[in-house]
């Protein structure tokens, strides 16, 4: 089952922390999931927002793979030499061009 992700709509879910804009979620995950993640955040010196600072790294590093993925597979059609010497060849024109 995924979790079940809630977020407002109104300016009073988020709240302004060491500079940066937040948003707080209301997340539900099965017990099994919550112990396993309790015990391993446990484990990591009772770092300061645990859960917050796990989540965080959690979504960015799935949204990062499933860019790459996507972007492989649609790129998968071209050989990659052929992109290596398209790029290099865009980067000396560049170079070549510069004021």
């Amino acid at each position: 089952m995924p979790p079940n992700i809630g977020y407002g709509s109104g300016t009073n879910d988020c709240f302004q922390e060491a500079g940066q804009l937040m948003t707080q979620w209301s997340v539900q995950v099965s017990d099994e999931t919550d112990k396993a993640l309790r015990a391993f955040l446990a484990q990591q010196d009772g770092e300061a927002d645990g859960l917050s600072a796990f989540v965080e790294r959690a979504v960015r590093t799935v949204i990062r793979r499933e860019t790459i993925k996507r972007m492989q597979d649609r790129n998968g059609q071209y050989d990659q030499q052929e992109i290596l010497d398209t790029v290099d060849d865009a980067v000396k024109w560049t170079r070549g061009h510069r004021p």
